[in-house]
């Protein structure tokens, strides 16, 4: 056991490396030519909003998948199952009272320890002296709370303004996509204003209705 926790010692000291980083290549599960669906984003900052493509659809591009945060949201919830519930601190905010009370998981909470949720709790004093402590460059005990913050990256915007960056990051693209179109057709079961099932619709939008 000695062996394993020294064995990537090398690679904390200042002359190990820069990063570590693993490419994966993946295919659709429909295979090489399956047909996929990437993430869609909203309009904002000279972008249209949609499919994230850059490059020219006729040549080469790179088309994001997934991106850091929704891959990071995947992943930490991970620790919550069963398996891997004993290598971090499983931390639960109650909410609510009677029929209305709920029950929330840290490694659930989309800003981690700087989640408004977590802020609001019992757990605030603590947290926020962790979060000072972060600043003068001790992470002890907010790792002793919240040890994937320091993993997937934190910033307490709501107090102190610590923030840390990533630890671990990944993301899914694709290389050279070709943009596609879907489409469908519907046929009603009657025509239900031939048949007078329905009055004449007044104008376009009570026909769209109508559809």
């Amino acid at each position: 056991m000695s062996d394993l926790l020294t064995t990537y010692d090398a690679w904390l000291s200042d002359d190990g490396p820069a990063a570590l980083v693993i490419r994966e290549h993946l295919m659709p599960v429909e295979g090489r030519d399956g047909v996929l669906f990437p993430a869609t984003f909203a309009a904002g900052d000279n972008f249209a909003g949609g499919y994230n493509i850059d490059g020219a659809m006729e040549g080469e591009n790179i088309c994001l998948i997934d991106t850091v945060g929704s891959q990071a949201n995947r992943i930490e919830p991970i620790f919550a199952n069963p398996k891997y519930a004993a290598l971090v601190p499983q931390v639960v905010v109650t909410a609510g009272e009677g029929a209305n009370k709920k029950e929330y998981r840290l490694l659930e909470a989309g800003h981690r320890a700087g989640d408004a949720l977590v802020r609001c709790s019992a757990l605030q004093q603590e947290l926020q002296t962790a979060f000072k402590e972060l600043l003068k460059g001790n992470a002890e005990p907010l790792a002793k709370i919240a040890p994937t913050s320091l993993v997937f990256g934190v910033w307490d915007s709501r107090d102190t303004q610590a923030k840390l960056p990533r630890l671990v990051t990944s993301a899914i693209r694709a290389f050279n996509v070709r943009k596609l179109t879907r489409s469908a057709q519907f046929v009603p079961a009657a025509s239900y204003v031939e048949e007078g099932l329905l009055d004449e619709p007044p104008d376009k939008g009570a026909k769209d209705r109508y559809a």
